[in-house]
């Protein structure tokens, strides 16, 4: 049952067996929280045939609002003005947010970032999700050169 569960003492328990140090993902962790965010506002939506009910214009209504900040803290992580990665990424974020902020508005029609995204939960590849992919990765190399 165990090896279904995420393991959070992981670093601790493995640090000394390791040949590297564990990994302090930032940049990956504030970008998947942004896209997660934008993901699920869409998501939420994406062929919804009625009108919300009040926990849901709640729910929405929170992620939305969290959404410019969770923005801003990742942007604020670029380490100058020239940091290409972050730069890149946060401009894939802002696009990702207003097309789930435009959804919203919209009630749900319109293009649909989640559905965008599903194609990669069966393993099939398209331009949008092959974004996220390189953006991931280059964010996990920045990652690495930012840890001692």
């Amino acid at each position: 049952m165990s090896t279904l569960l995420p393991q959070l003492d992981f670093d601790a328990e493995w640090r000394d067996a390791l040949p590297y140090p564990m990994l302090d993902d930032v940049a990956t962790s504030a970008f998947d929280r942004v896209f997660g965010d934008c993901t699920v506002i869409s998501a939420a939506l994406t062929g919804l045939d009625r009108d919300w009910n009040e926990e849901e214009v709640r729910f929405i209504g929170t992620v939305v609002e969290q959404l410019s900040e969770a923005l801003k803290s990742f942007v604020d992580l670029k380490k100058s003005e020239d940091d290409e990665v972050i730069t890149t990424a946060a401009s894939f974020l802002a696009e990702s947010a207003q097309k789930a902020i435009n959804q919203v508005e919209q009630k749900g029609a319109g293009p649909s970032l989640a559905m965008e995204q599903a194609p990669l939960l069966r393993n099939e590849i398209n331009e949008a999700n092959g974004q996220l992919l390189v953006l991931r990765l280059l964010l996990a190399g920045w990652d690495a050169a930012a840890s001692p």
